[in-house]
């Protein structure tokens, strides 16, 4: 549309600069005080625009779907980017169980759903840990002194880890992303 509005305007220059200040603008009350300003410098941008569209299809002030139409998924593509490696990972569950069933007889740390029944039935949730997780047992873990192994150590000075050899690939690395709802996957 700032193409269009470059060809609309009799001043050659600064109507599709002040256009998308005005498209831009998040707030009503700057979008209002930059469209008087376009109307009043550039009144056949201003005619234009009336004639051929409405402001919510151009402006982020007065859209009426998704604020601003703002969808990005930045925030996410960074943590992922932070925990590119991590992602690799196996996940690992501490224990299997049918949906909807959970074992509170085994005494282990439960799960977010055994949490969730405890609380919702006003009981504590240390009643389905293991005495084994408590501070008491730490402690007498530890009452017993260390003694350590009798005889002679002996260290090797000359000891050289190197990391492996890897050759690296030519070209960019390829990273598998998930596109998110509404973002079409790229043709190549």
């Amino acid at each position: 549309m700032s193409q269009n509005i470059k060809g609309k305007s009799n001043k050659k220059k600064g109507a599709a600069e002040l256009f998308i200040r005005v498209a831009k603008a998040y707030k009503e009350s700057d979008f209002y005080s930059l469209y008087t300003e376009l109307r009043e410098s550039f009144p056949e941008v201003a005619k234009y625009l009336e004639d051929n569209t409405s402001p919510g299809r151009w402006s982020r002030a007065k859209q009426t779907g998704n604020r601003y139409s703002i969808m990005t998924t930045n925030g996410v593509e960074s943590i992922n980017g932070r925990l590119r490696e991590e992602r690799e990972l196996p996940m690992h569950c501490k224990e299997s169980h049918q949906p909807g069933e959970v074992n509170i007889v085994k005494k282990r740390i439960p799960c977010s759903h055994a949490i969730a029944a405890a609380y919702n039935a006003n009981i504590s949730v240390y009643e389905f840990c293991t005495d084994y997780y408590t501070t008491r047992y730490w402690l007498e873990a530890y009452t017993d002194p260390f003694y350590p192994v009798p005889g002679e150590w002996t260290v090797q000075e000359e000891i050289l880890v190197l990391p492996p050899l890897v050759i690296p690939r030519r070209g960019r690395k390829k990273v598998k992303r998930i596109p998110s709802v509404g973002e079409y996957a790229r043709r190549r």
